[in-house]
């Protein structure tokens, strides 16, 4: 069972409506929708600590925003997000200094 059915900080939802984001302490744990049963079903997939969430429009990508608020340092961790599976795979690492925030674009 899910750690976060207790309690839980931070909610995120993919754009597809599928999966869930749920971060009850330091680790984001993602959870797939199954409105059949009425839960949420663990994936066993997570992101370690409590970033903000973003994603693509298209739901492949999501971004996790950590910011250390004593430096102003962040550092933006991209993911390929497999909506079939709910799985995450690491992908590039990008570090910077005070980003508060984050709008993904659209590459036409």
């Amino acid at each position: 069972m899910l750690a976060a059915c207790n309690t839980t900080g931070n909610i995120a939802v993919d754009p597809s409506g599928q999966y869930v984001f749920l971060t009850p302490s330091n680790v984001t744990q993602v959870a797939r929708i199954d409105l059949t049963n009425k839960q949420i079903v663990d994936t066993g997939n997570s992101i370690p600590g409590s970033p903000q969430l973003f994603f693509s429009r298209d739901g492949l990508l999501v971004y996790a925003l950590t910011t250390d608020y004593n430096t102003g340092n962040s550092t933006i961790q991209i993911y390929r997000f497999d909506k079939q599976t709910g799985a995450l795979t690491a992908g590039s690492q990008i570090s910077l200094s005070s980003v508060w925030g984050l709008t993904p674009a659209e590459r036409r």
